[in-house]
Protein backbone atom coordinates (compact mmCIF):
# COMPACT_ATOMS: atom_id res chain seq x y z
CA UNK A 1 0.00 0.00 0.00
CA UNK A 2 1.19 3.45 -0.78
CA UNK A 3 0.23 6.29 1.60
CA UNK A 4 0.70 10.06 0.35
CA UNK A 5 0.77 12.89 2.77
CA UNK A 6 1.14 16.07 3.78
CA UNK A 7 1.59 17.89 6.95
CA UNK A 8 1.50 21.35 8.22
CA UNK A 9 1.97 23.15 11.05
CA UNK A 10 -1.40 24.47 12.86
CA UNK A 11 -1.52 27.64 15.08
CA UNK A 12 -5.38 27.82 15.71
CA UNK A 13 -6.21 24.15 16.36
CA UNK A 14 -9.78 25.47 17.15
CA UNK A 15 -10.36 27.34 14.28
CA UNK A 16 -9.16 25.39 11.95
CA UNK A 17 -11.07 22.39 13.19
CA UNK A 18 -14.31 24.95 12.92
CA UNK A 19 -13.17 25.70 9.29
CA UNK A 20 -13.32 21.51 8.50
CA UNK A 21 -16.53 20.73 10.70
CA UNK A 22 -18.55 23.92 8.48
CA UNK A 23 -17.32 21.91 5.12
CA UNK A 24 -20.47 20.10 3.88
CA UNK A 25 -17.98 17.09 2.45
CA UNK A 26 -16.56 15.91 5.42
CA UNK A 27 -17.13 13.34 8.01
CA UNK A 28 -18.12 13.69 11.78
CA UNK A 29 -15.08 13.75 13.54
CA UNK A 30 -13.90 10.98 15.11
CA UNK A 31 -11.67 11.35 18.54
CA UNK A 32 -8.26 9.66 18.16
CA UNK A 33 -5.68 8.55 20.38
CA UNK A 34 -2.07 7.27 18.76
CA UNK A 35 0.73 5.75 21.35
CA UNK A 36 3.54 4.99 18.90
CA UNK A 37 7.10 3.30 20.13
CA UNK A 38 9.61 3.40 17.29
CA UNK A 39 12.02 0.20 17.86
CA UNK A 40 15.22 -0.11 15.45
CA UNK A 41 18.30 -2.28 15.78
CA UNK A 42 21.07 -0.46 17.78
CA UNK A 43 23.91 -0.46 15.85
CA UNK A 44 22.49 0.15 12.52
CA UNK A 45 20.88 2.31 10.32
CA UNK A 46 17.43 3.48 11.88
CA UNK A 47 16.24 3.73 7.86
CA UNK A 48 17.04 0.00 7.25
CA UNK A 49 15.29 -1.88 10.56
CA UNK A 50 13.10 0.64 12.13
CA UNK A 51 9.63 0.12 12.76
CA UNK A 52 6.89 0.82 14.69
CA UNK A 53 4.65 -0.43 17.18
CA UNK A 54 1.12 1.65 17.58
CA UNK A 55 -1.54 1.67 20.31
CA UNK A 56 -5.15 2.57 18.78
CA UNK A 57 -7.85 1.65 20.66
CA UNK A 58 -7.03 -1.00 22.49
CA UNK A 59 -5.32 -2.90 19.65
CA UNK A 60 -1.41 -2.83 18.26
CA UNK A 61 -0.73 -2.19 14.84
CA UNK A 62 2.65 -3.27 13.52
CA UNK A 63 4.13 -0.88 10.76
CA UNK A 64 7.41 -0.81 8.31
CA UNK A 65 7.52 2.19 5.89
CA UNK A 66 9.59 2.70 2.98
CA UNK A 67 9.99 6.43 3.21
CA UNK A 68 10.57 8.40 0.23
CA UNK A 69 10.13 12.24 0.10
CA UNK A 70 8.91 14.04 -2.79
CA UNK A 71 8.63 17.79 -2.79
CA UNK A 72 7.13 18.41 0.38
CA UNK A 73 4.56 14.99 0.44
CA UNK A 74 6.00 11.94 2.31
CA UNK A 75 5.30 8.68 -0.20
CA UNK A 76 5.72 5.95 1.97
CA UNK A 77 5.28 2.49 0.71
CA UNK A 78 3.58 0.66 4.13
CA UNK A 79 3.52 -3.02 5.72
CA UNK A 80 0.98 -3.38 8.13
CA UNK A 81 -0.55 -5.73 10.29
CA UNK A 82 -2.03 -6.08 13.61
CA UNK A 83 -1.52 -7.71 17.21
CA UNK A 84 -3.44 -8.67 20.39
CA UNK A 85 -0.82 -8.23 22.64
CA UNK A 86 1.03 -5.23 22.83
CA UNK A 87 3.32 -6.06 26.02
CA UNK A 88 4.51 -9.57 24.56
CA UNK A 89 5.63 -7.06 21.69
CA UNK A 90 7.90 -5.14 23.25
CA UNK A 91 9.32 -8.07 25.36
CA UNK A 92 10.05 -10.18 21.64
CA UNK A 93 11.48 -6.95 20.12
CA UNK A 94 13.69 -6.53 22.74
CA UNK A 95 14.94 -10.29 22.90
CA UNK A 96 16.07 -9.95 19.02
CA UNK A 97 18.30 -7.11 19.61
CA UNK A 98 15.68 -3.67 19.22
CA UNK A 99 15.61 -1.05 21.31
CA UNK A 100 13.52 1.85 21.25
CA UNK A 101 14.34 5.03 18.98
CA UNK A 102 11.87 7.73 20.02
CA UNK A 103 8.57 7.66 21.47
CA UNK A 104 5.07 9.83 19.69
CA UNK A 105 2.03 10.40 21.23
CA UNK A 106 -1.20 12.29 19.19
CA UNK A 107 -4.57 13.00 20.47
CA UNK A 108 -7.13 14.33 17.55
CA UNK A 109 -9.54 13.77 14.90
CA UNK A 110 -9.92 12.01 12.16
CA UNK A 111 -12.58 13.46 8.96
CA UNK A 112 -13.27 11.42 5.95
CA UNK A 113 -13.85 13.67 2.54
CA UNK A 114 -14.38 10.72 -0.03
CA UNK A 115 -10.83 8.00 -0.43
CA UNK A 116 -8.89 11.48 1.58
CA UNK A 117 -8.16 11.70 5.46
CA UNK A 118 -7.99 14.77 7.19
CA UNK A 119 -6.35 14.44 10.18
CA UNK A 120 -5.84 17.74 13.31
CA UNK A 121 -3.31 16.52 16.07
CA UNK A 122 -1.88 17.75 18.96
CA UNK A 123 1.42 16.09 18.91
CA UNK A 124 3.06 15.99 22.47
CA UNK A 125 6.12 18.05 22.94
CA UNK A 126 6.03 19.42 19.27
CA UNK A 127 2.03 20.96 19.06
CA UNK A 128 -0.67 21.43 16.43
CA UNK A 129 -0.58 19.27 12.98
CA UNK A 130 -3.25 18.59 10.19
CA UNK A 131 -2.01 15.72 8.10
CA UNK A 132 -4.18 15.42 4.67
CA UNK A 133 -3.24 11.79 3.88
CA UNK A 134 -4.30 9.46 0.19
CA UNK A 135 -3.85 5.60 0.37
CA UNK A 136 -2.98 4.99 -3.44
CA UNK A 137 -4.75 2.10 -5.57
CA UNK A 138 -2.66 -0.73 -6.49
CA UNK A 139 -3.87 -0.03 -9.89
CA UNK A 140 -4.40 2.16 -12.26
CA UNK A 141 -2.52 5.05 -13.85
CA UNK A 142 1.32 5.32 -13.46
CA UNK A 143 2.46 6.19 -10.39
CA UNK A 144 4.07 9.02 -11.62
CA UNK A 145 0.44 10.45 -12.64
CA UNK A 146 -1.25 9.52 -9.42
CA UNK A 147 1.20 11.58 -7.41
CA UNK A 148 0.58 14.61 -9.34
CA UNK A 149 -2.79 14.04 -9.07
CA UNK A 150 -2.52 13.26 -5.46
CA UNK A 151 -0.11 16.22 -4.67
CA UNK A 152 -2.53 18.73 -6.65
CA UNK A 153 -5.70 17.63 -4.20
CA UNK A 154 -3.74 18.36 -1.44
CA UNK A 155 -2.52 21.37 -2.22
CA UNK A 156 -5.82 22.60 -2.98
CA UNK A 157 -7.03 21.28 -0.09
CA UNK A 158 -4.65 23.03 2.15
CA UNK A 159 -5.31 26.00 0.09
CA UNK A 160 -9.16 25.81 0.82
CA UNK A 161 -8.72 25.66 4.60
CA UNK A 162 -6.52 28.52 4.56
CA UNK A 163 -3.20 27.18 5.58
CA UNK A 164 -0.24 28.52 4.28
CA UNK A 165 2.46 26.40 1.82
CA UNK A 166 4.73 28.04 4.47
CA UNK A 167 3.27 26.07 7.32
CA UNK A 168 4.03 22.86 5.42
CA UNK A 169 6.23 20.90 7.47
CA UNK A 170 8.74 18.43 5.11
CA UNK A 171 10.74 16.42 8.04
CA UNK A 172 9.65 13.14 9.61
CA UNK A 173 8.10 13.64 13.66
CA UNK A 174 10.40 11.31 14.42
CA UNK A 175 13.04 13.75 12.99
CA UNK A 176 11.45 16.05 15.10
CA UNK A 177 11.46 14.24 18.15
CA UNK A 178 14.97 13.50 18.15
CA UNK A 179 15.97 16.98 17.82
CA UNK A 180 13.86 18.55 20.22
Amino acid sequence: MTEVEIKAHVYDFAQLKNRIELREDTSFPEALHKIDTYYYREGSDPDTTLFRLRQERGIGLITRKIKNRIDSMEVNEEIEFTVSDIRSCSTFFSSLGYTVYVNKEKQGYLYHLDDLNIELWHVTSLGDFIELEVLLPPEGRTKSQLLKATQKRLYSLLDELLIPRGSIEPRYYMELLRSS
